[in-house]
């Protein structure tokens, strides 16, 4: 048996389109099956998975949060509990339309393999993600921050991780 903590031993990749993506099970994991890929996917407020397609089969696990999935012209509003069944080569996004949650989601497709949008996406969260860093110094002072991204001080209301930081 192998077993390994899906935040604290899995890093995973910030992208610019507002999400946190972590691969546990396959490609660039410590964790490796032989026919499929699951990962667990972190969708900041007004954040996104753009419009993308591949050669794999794939389903989409609505964990907490509510959003709207895009397959081909078909939109759908989804949320806790939902599954969303992608059907290979099939055009998909995921938004979040949530101010002030996120959204997370479990994915797992097949076959295994490195689904290529994603590279063209990777930036650095530093370089086009602004916003205030949780520490314990920002701690005690949450719901003050939590108040000032809801009236729209801040142009990008979002809390990074620490880890987040380059």
């Amino acid at each position: 048996m192998k077993v390994q903590n899906a935040i604290r031993d899995v890093k995973g990749t910030q992208f610019p389109a507002g999400r946190r993506t972590r691969v546990l099970i396959g490609v660039d994991s410590k964790l490796q099956a032989e026919h499929f890929v699951q990962g667990l996917v972190v969708i900041d407020p007004k954040g996104k998975i753009p419009l993308h397609n591949h050669v794999t089969e794939e389903t989409y696990f609505i964990i907490s949060g509510n959003g709207i999935m895009t397959v081909d012209d078909e939109k759908r509003e989804v949320g806790p509990n939902d599954i969303v069944y992608i059907t290979p080569k099939k055009t998909h996004s995921l938004e979040n339309i949530s101010d002030k949650e996120n959204l997370k989601m479990m994915f797992v497709y097949a076959p295994k393999m490195v689904v290529d949008p994603w590279d063209k996406e990777k930036i650095l969260v530093h370089e086009i993600r602004p916003g205030v860093i949780k520490t314990d110094m920002t701690s005690t002072v949450k719901e003050k921050y939590d108040g000032m991204f809801y009236s729209g001080v801040f142009p990008i209301p979002r809390w990074i991780e620490p880890e987040d930081v380059a």
